[in-house]
């Protein structure tokens, strides 16, 4: 069996680097690896480290280790570069990572200045306070001396080349089938990004597209179904699309958020749906029309109020998932409330809000069948005593019964006649 992960090694903690490339940044614009000087450029270094920050809270992590010591339980893996074999790319374990860099740049040194200005005063703190804050100031120093040369696994690959073969392996066994799963458009994103590798690689030049073996590999190593496979890699291509041609004509304030992912993944696992906005087979995202729509609908306007109180066509995400079973609603009664949403011309749609009303309203109609064996129980069950005492004024009704019954049978069997 080939070999992933090469021995442990120690090194030092100013050698580790924060890996750009790294799944949770959701980035299409990642560097790659190739570029040395580009890969640990101090720039995108704290590009990284910030934008981290924003998306994975690291503050209970922090406070484990400030509280517990250094465990590395789960060990970092790194990759060192052939061209600068003393940096260490953090390819799993970013996140202990940045929470060890916070304890150093700032949470010690604010811990110190707190120690300092209490025993500069004093009278102005309970002694007890000042030997927990120096207590404090202490287990921080220790940490960092524990951590100042530490114990990380070498990926084991000698090029960029054997690094991006193997890397993928690793980090689907540990976050996409593995215990700590990224979800959502970080995962999904990673996989598209895995599959766009591949792909240049066999079709060096060519406009990328879809090719069923290459899925079948990707799908492969995230352990997942192909058509699951394709589904996630077109909500991830088709979310970071809309993002890049949508994101600066939002109202003022506003942003993509990682929940609104769950929109366009609703989009892709919709058959119906994905015709809709023109995310066909062998399309890699919305049509330019689908991303008007789903824009006019859901973003135009301030999305400030919840449910209810949005004012934008589409309330909530839901909504269009709840709009493919309108359709499936259409076609089995005839009607036609799923019309009244057309991508082709978006901005005649009336609010989601009044379609779903006349919706329900239909849906709470007793159908003809529902009425007629309601009635038929209904008369079964009345026994001859009481048709003997209501006389004339049952006999009378029963008659009318009868008189609508023969219309509508012979209103059946005319237009069967007529077909």
């Amino acid at each position: 069996m080939e070999n992933f992960l090469k021995e442990p090694i120690k090194v030092n903690f100013n050698e580790l680097y924060l890996d750009p490339n790294n799944p949770r940044l959701a980035s299409e614009n990642a560097p790659g690896y190739d570029d040395a000087e580009k890969l640990f450029d101090p720039d995108l270094q704290s590009e990284a480290e910030h934008t981290l920050l924003e998306i994975y809270n690291p503050d209970d992590l922090i406070r484990s280790i400030t509280t517990q010591g250094w465990m590395p339980i789960d060990n970092i893996v790194v990759w060192s570069h052939p061209d600068k074999p003393h940096f260490h790319v953090v390819v799993e374990g970013n996140t202990r990572t940045l929470a060890l860099r916070k304890i150093r740049n700032g949470i010690l040194t604010e811990a110190r200045d707190k120690l300092k200005k209490m025993e500069d005063r004093p009278k102005k703190f309970a002694s007890s306070d000042i030997e927990e804050q120096a207590k404090y100031v202490a287990g921080l120093e220790r940490l960092l001396r524990d951590t100042e040369i530490i114990t990380v696994v070498p990926l084991n690959a000698d090029s960029v080349e054997e690094l991006e073969r193997k890397l993928p392996r690793v980090l689907a066994v540990r976050h996409i089938q593995g215990s700590k799963a990224w979800g959502g458009y970080a995962e999904d994103i990673w996989v598209y990004e895995r599959y766009k590798h591949l792909f240049e690689s066999k079709f060096p030049g060519e406009p990328i597209g879809w090719e069923k073996g290459l899925i079948q590999v990707v799908a492969n190593e995230s352990s997942s179904k192909w058509t699951t496979t394709k589904k996630k890699m077109m909500a991830a291509r088709s979310f970071s699309q809309f993002t890049m041609n949508y994101e600066e004509h939002l109202p003022e304030g506003e942003a993509l958020k990682p929940n609104d992912y769950y929109l366009f993944e609703i989009i892709a696992k919709n058959n119906w749906l994905s015709e809709q906005f023109g995310l066909t087979e062998n399309e890699l995202h919305l049509s330019p029309e689908g991303e008007k729509a789903l824009f006019e609908w859901v973003f135009k306007k301030p999305r400030t109020g919840k449910g209810d109180t949005n004012e934008n066509i589409i309330y909530r995400h839901e909504n269009i998932r709840d709009w493919a079973s309108m359709r499936r609603y259409d076609l089995d009664h005839g009607t036609n409330f799923s019309h009244r949403l057309d991508v082709l011309s978006p901005e005649t749609a009336p609010t989601y809000k009044s379609i779903e009303a006349a919706w329900l309203a239909h849906k709470a109609r007793k159908q003809p069948q529902e009425v007629i064996d309601e009635l038929i129980q209904k008369l079964s069950k009345i026994d001859t005593t009481t048709l003997f005492n209501s006389g004339e004024a049952l006999k009378d009704q029963l008659k009318r019964i009868r008189t609508l019954t023969d219309q509508c049978i012979k209103a059946i069997e005319a237009n069967e006649i007529n077909k």
